[in-house]
């Protein structure tokens, strides 16, 4: 059987240890409040961001009918040059003849 050695502690020693422990809880209570704080400025950007992507998203439904009257638009204008561009050939060809 094993006996075990008496510790006895000191008023002082007591109060030198109690001083360390409060000096590490409050270099942990402080670690802790700045996690905290950071977790709570990286969730605060997330809700913005998601807020500014649904303006986005909002202001892009807008724009849809405009972007498909410009792609209209646009096919006309490429069918109108296409034809102009065949007419505009022909001449040319008619021209290179008579020279």
């Amino acid at each position: 059987m094993e006996r075990r050695k008496h510790v006895y502690i000191t008023p002082t020693c007591f109060t030198q240890n109690f001083h360390l422990f409060e000096t590490i809880l409050l270099r942990k209570l402080r670690q802790i409040d700045e996690e905290r704080n950071t977790y709570l400025m990286g969730i605060q950007k997330l809700e913005e961001a998601n807020l500014i992507v649904d303006g986005m998203k909002a202001q892009l439904e807008e724009l849809k009918p405009v972007l498909e009257a410009k792609s209209k638009q646009v096919e006309k204008t490429m069918v109108k040059l296409d034809k102009e561009s065949k007419e505009v050939e022909a001449i040319k060809a008619v021209v290179d003849q008579e020279a």
